[in-house]
């Protein structure tokens, strides 16, 4: 099953969506996606991620732009001659029909000149069955199946064509949490054993992390930034992918340039940070510092570029090993709140006066208050 060298590539060039009433849901999208790949866009709803999938798979047709499948433009191609699966977030099984039956439906719908004989058909059946462990479910009806059963049986069906491309749209969302999480991890496994280009779209930014080669972030129609889970998470582009990935998300305090003995500092919560390099800031400009929760401590500081901040703690939250410290700066809003992790036996009780501390070299600049402001590491070093 392994797909062959070079296959599979996909190419979205300058892609453009626009739907009657002039609303435009995706515009100018260029990405490609190598071969072999798992390729996550995230964003949230209405950003254009799915309908970015549903062109690839020609439910959907662009208004302007190119798909290019291994150099070959494929976007005025009906779904069934561009040799790419879909799973859907309703999986779209057939319930009162068996395991096998379904799996088995998208070679015995083909045309009458394409068709597979029988024999073949129950092979490839088989063998994707017992791949995804539901081999011995093939004679059951899909309506006696658990969730994670039929979730199964629709990637069954999605890989027994033997596509170049699989694409995925939020199709774990109906699973319970518990369940989710574990086939996080077996789809990925599974994925690295067929060696297929996969597309999987979700609005859940832990299971792009987890399951990703690289991620698209999708907002407004566009990709914003496309790395890998590490990159977007420690080196996200701007201050939107910075705050809508991670859990808790990013800490942002509000700050302000200024000059002082000729140099620009930034001020704001009684601090005054130096401000590396020239990035044509000037006295008065919005900036923001982004931390990540993970990244600021309960304490005093320890080393020597550690920001400290005297802060109350207002709540903890619980995450079992860890605790979330939401801690408030003296005369600040809620707003203005820093989130803390900790280990558990570390976590002060709430009402709890005293410090915390993060490193400059752990912290982003950003230059400005909208969710597109650019964003850099404080220190150039």
């Amino acid at each position: 099953m392994k797909a062959a060298n070079g296959t599979g590539r996909i190419e979205l060039r300058d892609l453009t969506k626009e739907f009657p009433g002039g609303t435009v849901a995706v515009r100018d999208v260029t990405l490609t996606i190598e071969p072999g790949e798992l390729m996550v866009f995230l964003g949230p709803s209405g950003c254009g991620k799915t309908t970015t999938l549903r062109m690839i798979a020609g439910l959907e047709q662009p208004t302007s732009g190119e798909i290019l499948l291994d150099g070959v433009s494929i976007q005025h191609r009906p779904p069934e001659q561009r040799n790419i699966s879909m799973v859907f977030q309703d999986l779209a099984l057939y319930p009162h029909m068996t395991v096998r039956s379904n799996i088995a439906f998208p070679l015995r719908a083909r045309r009458r000149e394409t068709k597979l004989p029988a024999a073949e058909i129950q092979q490839r059946v088989g063998d994707r069955a017992r791949m995804l462990g539901i081999g011995e479910l093939l004679e059951r009806r899909v309506s006696q199946l658990s969730g994670g059963q039929r979730q199964r049986v629709a990637l069954a069906r999605a890989l027994v064509r033997e596509p170049v491309a699989f694409l995925m749209d939020e199709a774990f969302a109906s699973l319970d949490a518990v369940l989710r999480r574990e086939f996080w991890t077996e789809f990925k496994r599974f994925q690295r054993r067929t060696g297929r280009l996969m597309i999987h779209v979700t609005h859940d930014q832990e299971e792009a992390m987890m399951m990703a080669d690289r991620i698209a972030v999708f907002s407004d129609g566009g990709i914003v930034q496309v790395d890998t889970p590490d990159a977007v998470f420690h080196r996200p582009v701007s201050r939107y992918v910075a705050g809508f990935v991670g859990s808790p998300p990013m800490n942002v305090l509000p700050l302000t340039a200024a000059e002082r003995d000729g140099k620009l500092v930034a001020r704001g919560l009684g601090l005054e940070l130096p401000l590396d390099g020239d990035d044509g800031l000037r006295p008065g400009d919005e900036l923001a510092l982004g931390v990540r929760p993970q990244r600021v401590r309960w304490g005093a500081a320890r080393e020597s570029d550690d920001v400290e901040i005297p802060a109350e703690v207002t709540l903890v939250e619980s995450l079992g090993a860890h605790k979330i410290l939401s801690c408030r700066p003296p005369e600040t809003t809620a707003a203005s709140e820093l989130r803390v992790v900790v280990d558990e036996d570390e976590a002060p009780a709430e009402g709890t006066s005293g410090r915390v501390c993060f490193r400059l070299a752990h912290a982003l600049l950003f230059a400005g208050s909208h969710p597109t402001a650019p964003a850099r590491p404080w220190r150039h070093d």
